[in-house]
This record gives C-alpha cells, structure tokens and sequence, in this order.
C-alpha cells in the first residue's frame, strides 16, 4: 500500500480563517459552499462552491494546481483562468482567491510561520550610570560621501555613561572584566581598522592605555 503522506502543507489566511492543512497524495478541494463539501470551505464572495483543486503529481514529487471556478486564481501575481489546466505548485509558491491566501509549503516551511515573532530584548529597564571603556573610531570625511578609514579618529578611554532602555544590543566593556578577554577582544578590532592603511601608515593602536584602567 503507498503511503499518502507527503513533506507538504498549505498555509490558508483570509476571512475567517488562519490554517494550515497537511497535504497527502488525495485531491484537496477549496470552495465557498458548505453544501458541495470541500475540504477547506472559504468565506470568499469571489470563490465557486468547489473552486479549485491541490492535487498530487507523481511526476514532478509534489502537488498542482487546477482552477474551476470562473473568477479564476492569482498563482504568484500571474491571473490564472478556471479552464481546469494544471499548474505545477513548488515550494514558496502562492495563489489567492478574492482576499483568500494559500501558501504552498514544506511542512517544515509551514511549522516556521506559525512561530510567532520574537521582539528584541529591552538592554536596561531603567536608566543606568555605568564605568564603561569606550573605542570609537570614526572615518575623516574628505568630501560628500568619500571616507578616509586609513587616517581614522580614534577616541577612547574610560567613560561614566547613563544608558536609557533602548531596543538594541549593545556590548560593552565594564570594569572589573579580565584583562586579557578585553585586550584580546579590542587588539581584534585594531587589527581590522590598520588592515585598511598601508603598512607605512596605520592609526596608532591604543593599547596601552589599557593597564592604566584595568590593574
């Protein structure tokens, strides 16, 4: 006996409906009228009572597309009629009737969009004095839109900073870190900024500074 199963799924969003429905090897119908018992019934004025078919293509490994209804179907921006004719659907494909969405998708595809969304994390909750070590360093500006990297402004040192909440992150060196992780950490970064300039002229590397902070 084959298994009907398939790695498929169509993500449906429109009115009155945000599903997903796994796809096997079996026609699935879509249309308006409960009374022609479709698989996925739609509330969609612009939708026939059995309007269009997802159906298995053994062929191609995946499902197609045929349009009955006289209104027809949108399949990626491109209007298709309801002449019956089959239209292969691959992975990320779309088509909607009326307001009505269908994605085509891997199940693992499916599975993803309905994660819900992830808000970046809140750095500080109120606003906060810290003893920080900052390393800027900011391209001269030789005209409009032209940068010099190679002769940059550096500024560092020691800061007390009052941070408000913001919607980002930020990484910072604070006082009392181990020596060696933020010398290795900031010798990083010097070696990207003098790997701009030629080996005759690079912006001095302020490293030293360093163990008059730290120790």
């Amino acid at each position: 006996m084959v298994a009907l199963e398939t790695p498929f799924a169509l993500v449906v969003v429109g009115p009155g409906i945000d599903a997903t429905y796994p796809l096997s090897r079996q026609a699935l119908t879509i249309g308006r009228s409960r009374a022609a018992m479709p698989d996925i019934e739609i509330d969609d004025v612009d939708a026939a009572p059995r309007h269009c078919i997802v159906q298995w293509s053994a062929t191609a490994g995946s499902h197609a597309l045929r349009v009955f209804g006289v209104t027809g179907a949108w399949l990626n921006g491109t209007l298709l009629p309801g002449d019956g004719s089959v239209h292969a659907l691959t992975p990320g494909d779309d088509f909607r009737i009326g307001a009505t969405t269908f994605k085509y998708r891997t199940s693992a595809m499916a599975a993803a969009v309905d994660e819900p969304e992830v808000e970046l994390p809140t750095v500080q909750a109120a606003p906060t004095s810290r003893e920080v070590y900052e390393f800027e360093v900011l391209p001269r500006i030789i005209e409009p839109g032209n940068f010099d990297w190679k002769r940059p402004l550096v500024s560092y040192g020691p800061r007390r900073r009052v941070e408000a909440p913001m919607q980002a992150v930020r990484v910072v060196i604070t006082k009392g870190a181990p020596r060696p992780a933020i010398v290795a950490a900031l010798k990083h970064i010097v070696d990207l900024i003098e790997s701009s300039g030629s080996v005759t002229d690079r912006a001095p590397a302020p490293l030293l500074t360093l163990s008059q902070w730290f120790e």
